[in-house]
This record gives C-alpha cells, sequence and structure tokens, in this order.
C-alpha cells in the first residue's frame, strides 16, 4: 500500500514539473518520478538506456546539429515481490511531444503534422492525448489510423503510453524549414537530436520508461530575413541648382556567394529579382543633401548557418553626364553576413553585416537590414565654341593680294583651340573673321585668351600694322537645364596701306675703254663743256661785231 501511494504521488509530480516545462519553457527534459524512483529503489529495479554512436552528455544544452541518433531501450524489470504474491502490472509512461515554429516567417496558426510510431515504424492508432497550448486551455486528440496527429505553434502533445521505445516522425515540415529536435532520458538528460532538412521527413525516436516523463521538441526553423536597401545621392558641378530636362535613371545588380561553417560552398539566397532601378528625379542640387531616390532589392532569408557576402553594382549611367563620386565609394560595394545557429533551437540568427569598403560612404548595416548608398555626380555636356575671335579690317587701296597671320594663346588654364594660329589675305579694303577652330568648355565660368598679328618679316611698303595683344574673353554659363551656353565678343585688328610715289630708277654708268686711266662720264662731261664754251665764245663774238658796224 505504501508503495502504491509513492508511485501515484511520483506520477502526478511528474506531470506537474511537465505542465510548467510547457507553458513556460523551451528547454525540454525528462522529469523522473520521485515515487516512482523511490520505489525502483525499494525493489532493486533500475532502468537501462543505451544510446548507439554516443553516451548522453553531460551537458545543459542542445545540440545545434547532427545525424539522428538511434536509441534502443532495455524496458524495466517489473516490480514483484517474493511468491506466492503475483507479478505486479506495469506502470504506464508520459510522452509529450513539442511544435516550435522557430523565425521570422513562422506564423500564428501555423501547423505540422506527426506520426507515432513503434520501434518497427509501424504507426500507432488510437492513442489518446492532451493537447496543451500558450493559454490555459486543453483539449484532446487521438491518433489517426496511420498514427498521425497535429499540432499548431506552441502546441504540447502530452501521451500515456506503456513503457517501450518509439519514434516521432513529423513528416510534412513546411516551406523551407529546417528541423531540429531533441529529447531527454530519464536523468533528465538530452541525448540524441540533430537537424535535417525540411525537404525529408524527420524521424526521431524516443524511449518511454515506466512511471517517468520523457519528452521530445521538434524546432521548424523558418530563417531569418535581411533586407538589403539603396540609397541615391546627387549633386552638379554647375555651383547652381538645376532641373534637368529628363528624369535620370541609374541601374543596380546583386551578386552573392556562401560558405558553410565548415567551408563547404553552399547556396547564397538572393533576392527575388538581382537587378533594381532608381529615379533621383529632375532636380538636381549644387551639393550633397538628404538622398535623392531610396530602394531596396527586398528580403533574402538565412536557413543554415554560413557566411555570406553580396556584390552590389551600380552600371555606369546612360548619356555620359553622369559619373560616380569616389570620394563617397566605389561602384561596386561588398556585404558580409554572418549566420549562426541558436545553440537551443538552432534557429537562424545573423551575427554581424558589415559593408567591406566604407570609405567615404554612408553605407550602413545592422542585423536586420543593411543600406548600400551610392553618390554621382552630374557633369552637363560640354560647350563647343567656333566662331569669330578676331574681326581683322583693311583700310586703303591699290595694294595687291597680303596675306596676314595670327596667334592665340590660352590665358589662367583656359581650354586650347584646336589650332592657334590663323590666316586672313586681303586683294582690297574690307573686314574678315578669324577663327582659330574649336573650344570646348565642361564647366560655367570665364576663359580669358590674348589674341596678335604677327609682324611680318620683311615689314611690306605701305602698310601700317596693329601688331598690339588684344584680350578675347569667352564666358560660359550654366542654364536652369543644367545646358551651358557660350557668350563672346571678338576682338578687333585693323591696318591700313597709303599708296607711295617710287623714287626713279638710277641708271649706272660703264666707264670706256680709253687706253688710260680717266672714266667715260669724265670724258664726256670734259667734251660737251669744251662744246657749250665754243658755242658761248661764238655768240659773243657776233654781238660784238653788230655793235661794231652800228
Amino acid at each position: 500500500m505504501k508503495s502504491t501511494r509513492r508511485r501515484q504521488t511520483g506520477l502526478r509530480r511528474a506531470r506537474n514539473v511537465l505542465t510548467c516545462f510547457v507553458a513556460f519553457t523551451f528547454v525540454l527534459q525528462l522529469v523522473p518520478s520521485a515515487g516512482l524512483k523511490a520505489m525502483a529503489e525499494e525493489v532493486g529495479d533500475t532502468a537501462q538506456t543505451t544510446v548507439s554512436e554516443q553516451t548522453a552528455a553531460q551537458a545543459d544544452v542542445l545540440p545545434a546539429s547532427g545525424n539522428v541518433t538511434t536509441v534502443t531501450a532495455t524496458a524495466p524489470k517489473l516490480p514483484v515481490t517474493e511468491a506466492p504474491l503475483a507479478v505486479q502490472s506495469v506502470e504506464p509512461g508520459e510522452m509529450m511531444v513539442r511544435n516550435s515554429i522557430q523565425g521570422d516567417n513562422a506564423q500564428a496558426d501555423a501547423s505540422c503534422k506527426f506520426v507515432l510510431e513503434d520501434a518497427d515504424g509501424t504507426g500507432v492508432a488510437g492513442v489518446s492525448y492532451t493537447i496543451y497550448g500558450s493559454s490555459t486551455n486543453t483539449s484532446q486528440g487521438t491518433t489517426g489510423a496511420d498514427g498521425s496527429f497535429t499540432l499548431k505553434n506552441g502546441e504540447t502533445a502530452d501521451f500515456i503510453l506503456d513503457p517501450a521505445s518509439y519514434k516521432v516522425a513529423e513528416i510534412d515540415a513546411q516551406g523551407a524549414y529546417s528541423t531540429t529536435w531533441a529529447n531527454a532520458d530519464s536523468t533528465g538528460e538530452h541525448y540524441g537530436g540533430g537537424t535535417v532538412a525540411a525537404s525529408a521527413p524527420v524521424s526521431c525516436p524516443i524511449v518511454v520508461p515506466c512511471g517517468y516523463a520523457s519528452s521530445i521538441s521538434f524546432f521548424n526553423n523558418t530563417g531569418v530575413n535581411f533586407s538589403i536597401d539603396l540609397e541615391k545621392y546627387v549633386k552638379n558641378t554647375l555651383g547652381k541648382d538645376v532641373t534637368l530636362g529628363t528624369d535620370p535613371s541609374f541601374d543596380f545588380n546583386i551578386t552573392g556567394t556562401a560558405t558553410g561553417a565548415d567551408g563547404s560552398t553552399i547556396d547564397c539566397p538572393l533576392p527575388a529579382s538581382s537587378s533594381t532601378s532608381l529615379s533621383s528625379g529632375t532636380s538636381v542640387p549644387a551639393g550633397y543633401g538628404a538622398a535623392a531616390a531610396t530602394g531596396s532589392f527586398g528580403t533574402v532569408t538565412f536557413s543554415q548557418p554560413g557566411t555570406y557576402t553580396y556584390t552590389i553594382t551600380e552600371a555606369e549611367p546612360a548619356g555620359g553626364n553622369w559619373a560616380n563620386d569616389a570620394g563617397h565609394g566605389s561602384s561596386s560595394r561588398v556585404l558580409t553576413v554572418v549566420v549562426a545557429a541558436d545553440h537551443i533551437t538552432s534557429a537562424s540568427v545573423i551575427s554581424s553585416a558589415v559593408w567591406d569598403n566604407l570609405s567615404g560612404a554612408n553605407d550602413t548595416a545592422t542585423t536586420s537590414s543593411a543600406t548600400a548608398s551610392f553618390y554621382n555626380i552630374y557633369t552637363p555636356t560640354p560647350a563647343t565654341f567656333a566662331g569669330t575671335v578676331i574681326n581683322k579690317t583693311v583700310e586703303g587701296s591699290g595694294f595687291g593680294s597680303q596675306t596676314f597671320s595670327f596667334t592665340i594663346t590660352p590665358q589662367d588654364g583656359a581650354p586650347e583651340p584646336t589650332s592657334t594660329t590663323g590666316t586672313a589675305t586681303f586683294t582690297e579694303a574690307g573686314t574678315q573673321s578669324i577663327d582659330f577652330g574649336a573650344f570646348t568648355f565642361t564647366e560655367p565660368g570665364t576663359y580669358s585668351y590674348t589674341v596678335k598679328e604677327d609682324a611680318p618679316n620683311p615689314y611690306p611698303d605701305g602698310w601700317q600694322l596693329d601688331t598690339a595683344e588684344k584680350d578675347f574673353t569667352v564666358t560660359v554659363t550654366a542654364g536652369d537645364d543644367g545646358k551651358l551656353a557660350v557668350s563672346s565678343t571678338p576682338a578687333t585688328i585693323t591696318n591700313t596701306y597709303t599708296k607711295t610715289t617710287p623714287n626713279p630708277p638710277k641708271v649706272a654708268k660703264k666707264t670706256p675703254c680709253t687706253g688710260d686711266e680717266t672714266p667715260m662720264d669724265t670724258m664726256a662731261i670734259l667734251v660737251l663743256s669744251a662744246g657749250a664754251l665754243f658755242l658761248v665764245s661764238g655768240a659773243i663774238r657776233k654781238r660784238r661785231d653788230r655793235r661794231s658796224q652800228g
């Protein structure tokens, strides 16, 4: 009679302890009945449990992973008395099966299907059980013809069974679940356990000893979600806020690789779309302000431990007006996410998320999301000037064809034209336009040049040339539409031609050959002088004669 009370008291204590366990803890263990244990000590019985491959670990945590371990058990000896007393009946045991769905994608009303099997794998039908949930309410159930029963997330099924070896299998682990199971032996210490892919049934052995309560837990891991987001910052080189004529679009893509905890290659989850685009709007400020656009690749779900590496790359923007700002990070960013397994449930947990190239960037990362910030600079389409630099004027008349040459020199870093020299040819008075090819400007500003007419050698007769240096200025402005406009005023150079009377040509005198050293021109002068003297003398004589006759 005393032994019977002890057994009843022990079983009630075990049930009370397990009821508390169902309501308040995820660490499930086998709780011995103090009364039955005392009875066993009195009669000298022992409950023996043999675990193949691994002795029950003396630890307080469940294994994170491993293979399903086959468990065999030796049924406890029946407590007997000396003859002629009859053999006493075997005390039933208690088994509790808990279903827990872990992770970000767990649904409160989700349910999983299980089957209770004997040691040979045959479903045990018609077994009643009590369902305990998160509330104080309970319900009753009975295994189906194939031994099946269903538990919702957070529910526990409490079975009263004959002492024996059983198997509990989860036969419809849902979605991308991975399932971790664990149970406890008669001392309350954990044994067995493992992680199995959700695509296969999860079959776990368990022993229900005489008068004791055993437990088994199924942790279905739905994975942990992680969001990968984008931010776009823009500015321009124009020094003023502008409004573009079109809305620019920026394209991004994402790739990924992953290694498991053991260093092996594993699948790397990617967002539903590996590419996305952002439009920053037509307004482009002079400097970086708030993000011009935000977006996201979406979420990825991690369901196993490992190191996941993602590379996000911005494509070269179309049109040639946009460039990546290297001072705020490159056009390719690398994100590393480390995922571990919870040491009790094996649920996926993000340990860290880090951008590998943060130089100058505003990238951020937490254990739930990461944001890559890309910076782009708008440079307007270059403006080209190919107009008149010098207005060349020629005044005067009576000159023949005359060509003049000119030179231009950039000042203070102004862009050089395609040619630094020019020419103009005049055959009459007038004005001509002189250019030096094309000038190309990429930014607003005032650009200075000097121009001059080259001094000819030899200097032409009758020309008065203006060879002094002249200033030439090009002004480039940015329109509100982000386009560049060019304006300038040509320099003026004027040359004048004055016709002159040329001196008569000089005739060269030749010296005749006279046999002496007297030049020929001296001889001629003497002859002429003598002749003149003769004529004058004759005239004087005639005048004297007329006077004398009169």
